[in-house]
């Protein structure tokens, strides 16, 4: 029987067909599955309706029911949009994006203690206190309406100062920045302070906004009077101190970096347990970096060789349980590379046979000598004659 039509005239009429090659159809059913000419569905056969629970056609048009639809440009999902765990996509948004409409009010002060160098004394260190109110996102801007300091006494500070500080407001109209205010222990009561009274403490400040709060203590310290001196400690124990009598050598190398004499590289390690050498009672061991060669004995140590540019020698001593290191640091200077031979020097000297003109007195114009000779090294002779 063909599709739609229940008298075809012909046909194949079988439980089952086996086909070699194509089929080629423009209508049909297969398994609930509609076929028409361009398009597949099932149900009705209309795009994107929920009386049919799938199509698709050579338009690019798909859908399943109402629920999710394309056509050709535009994707639609009705519903929600679960993620592998389960969580659904509006619910991961949503978490996401908290953090930037997130509401937080923080108090803090400068200092949570106002100490007094003795009960009899009324100078506070610090005299002020300053307190700072950080905000996020919330609706207003923190004033100092929103600020309460109260006493021990239940006294409530009033007038104190105030700094707005650097609040601002973001598109959403939410206030974020940092206020700031303080409160003095001289000040009247009335005028941001504790009127000079100790009995005030301890203080309270406290703030709050868009159903935030915030509260700080403010402490009093007080000297006591000075004590009877304790009993006398036990007597300490000497310090061990450890030194080389030559903590750093340079040896002198040629341009290439050999050493001709190792001479005054050596040290000793001397210990002292307080102001008594105690050098005899430490056994003594030395460890070389690479390219440097010693030897020691006892407590003194000689280098042999420096095959690089530094190196050291890290010298212990030890008795029972103290262990003292000292570190024995080595260089070479090396002789510069020979320079290039200088241009050939110039000179030119002047000499004269006579450096004066002598005459017998002031008024006399005859001279002793009245000519003088001076000459030039390049054997020129000149004179000079009155």
């Amino acid at each position: 029987m063909f599709f739609g039509n229940p008298s075809p005239g012909f046909g194949l009429a079988t439980d089952n067909v086996f086909l070699q090659g194509g089929i080629i159809a423009n209508t049909g059913s297969i398994g609930g599955i509609e076929l028409e000419s361009s398009k597949l569905y099932i149900g009705a056969g209309t795009h994107a309706n929920s009386n049919t629970g799938f199509y698709v056609d050579s338009g690019s048009n798909f859908s399943l029911g109402d629920k999710l639809t394309w056509d050709g440009s535009s994707l639609t999902v009705r519903g929600q949009l679960r993620l592998e765990s389960g969580e659904n996509v509006q619910d991961a948004i949503n978490e996401a994006t908290a953090s930037n409409t997130a509401k937080s009010l923080i108090l803090t002060v400068d200092s949570q203690v106002m100490s007094f160098v003795s009960a009899s004394s009324n100078d506070a260190i610090p005299s002020n206190i300053i307190f700072s109110i950080a905000q996020q996102n919330l609706t207003a801007s923190i004033s100092s309406s929103n600020v309460t300091i109260t006493t021990a006494q239940g006294t409530g500070v009033t007038g104190f100062n105030f700094d707005t500080g650097s609040v601002t407001s973001n598109s959403a109209g939410l206030y974020s920045g940092v206020v700031s205010g303080s409160l003095t222990f001289a000040n009247a009561i009335d005028a941001g302070g504790l009127a000079n009274t100790k009995a005030n403490f301890p203080v309270t400040i406290e703030t709050s906004g868009d159903g935030l709060t915030d509260t700080v203590s403010v402490f009093k310290l007080e000297g006591g009077s000075s004590g009877s001196d304790g009993t006398s400690g036990t007597d300490g124990v000497d310090a061990v101190t450890a030194f080389l009598t030559n903590e750093s050598h340079t040896f002198p190398a040629d341009v290439n970096g050999n050493i001709s004499s190792f001479a005054g590289g050596s040290t000793s390690m001397k210990v002292f347990q307080g102001i008594t050498d105690v050098t005899t009672n430490y056994t003594y061991t030395g460890s070389n970096t690479n390219g440097v060669t010693a030897t020691s004995s006892s407590n003194a140590i000689t280098v042999t060789g420096l095959t690089v540019d530094s190196g050291s020698i890290t010298f212990t001593a030890v008795s029972a349980s103290t262990s003292l290191s000292k570190i024995l640091s080595l260089a070479k200077s090396k002789q510069g590379s020979q320079g290039d031979p200088g241009s050939t020097a110039k000179l030119i000297t002047l000499t004269t046979d006579s450096q004066v003109f002598s005459f017998p007195s002031a008024s006399s114009s005859d001279a002793i000598d009245d000519d003088i000779l001076f000459i030039i090294i390049n054997k020129i002779s000149f004179y000079l004659q009155l």
